[in-house]
């Protein structure tokens, strides 16, 4: 009876013994498991920070990249931008001196250009016509105030009659001199006469108004002439008004 009880004894103390060496055990892994996530939190921030601080960084580099292309920019004017000098080209057509050139358009008509008749005097006149890239079609205001056609021969005008034809051109012929002005108008220099366009319908003539090749009916229609009108200074009506293209 002895013998059972010493035994049960000593195997109720073996459990507790279990018991304590299995919660000490439990203890230190619960522990280790603790100390793991602390230590996995705090490289994880030190991860986060470095991560922030490279950011940074980059973000300084473009700043400062920024800067120096702004830098750049504002001093473009100082640079010197130039190439290295090309290939001498082949020397052009001897040229004149002039101050407006090209097709002369009325501001009123502006599909339409200036254009002239045939030969010269009273039966040359001047009108305008559709553009068909001739040289009938091209006028120069030299440098002598000479309005001259390409074709040939000056527009001259006559300040009493208010008619405009084609001439010899002729330096000295105050009739033949025009100053472009601020406003766009052809003037007669030294007068207050304006080129104007002005619509005269149909037109007879004998012999025929012929265009610029000596070919063109007897009979035209429509025609809308270049002549002379007193300046309007007040104004300015786009039929008075002239433009080189």
């Amino acid at each position: 009876m002895a013998f059972w009880e010493g035994y049960w004894k000593f195997e109720k103390a073996y459990l507790y013994y279990k018991w304590i060496v299995g919660g000490v055990v439990l203890l230190f892994f619960a522990i280790i498991i603790i100390l793991m996530v602390t230590l996995g939190k705090k490289n994880d921030h030190k991860k986060s920070k470095n991560e922030n601080n490279d950011l940074k960084a980059q973000l300084k580099v473009a700043q400062n990249q920024k800067e120096a292309l702004t830098s750049q920019i504002k001093n473009v004017n100082t640079l010197d931008l130039r190439g290295p000098p090309g290939l001498r080209g082949e020397p052009g057509m001897p040229g004149g001196t002039f101050s407006r050139q090209g097709v002369l358009r009325n501001v009123s008509k502006p599909n339409l250009v200036s254009d002239r008749m045939f030969g010269s005097g009273l039966q040359s006149i001047a009108y305008l016509s559709d553009q068909n890239y001739k040289a009938h079609q091209h006028w120069t205001l030299d440098s002598n105030s000479l309005l001259e056609n390409q074709f040939g021969g000056c527009l001259e005008a006559n300040p009493t009659t208010k008619d405009v034809h084609m001439s010899r051109c002729d330096q000295s012929s105050k009739e033949q001199k025009w100053n472009h002005d601020k406003n766009g108008r052809l003037v007669l220099k030294n007068t207050n006469e304006c080129l104007a366009v002005a619509y005269y319908g149909q037109i007879k003539s004998m012999p025929a108004i012929v265009n610029n090749r000596g070919k063109g009916s007897r009979v035209h229609n429509d025609i809308n002439k270049l002549k002379l009108e007193t300046c309007d200074n007040q104004n300015f009506p786009t039929n008075q008004q002239w433009a080189f293209y």
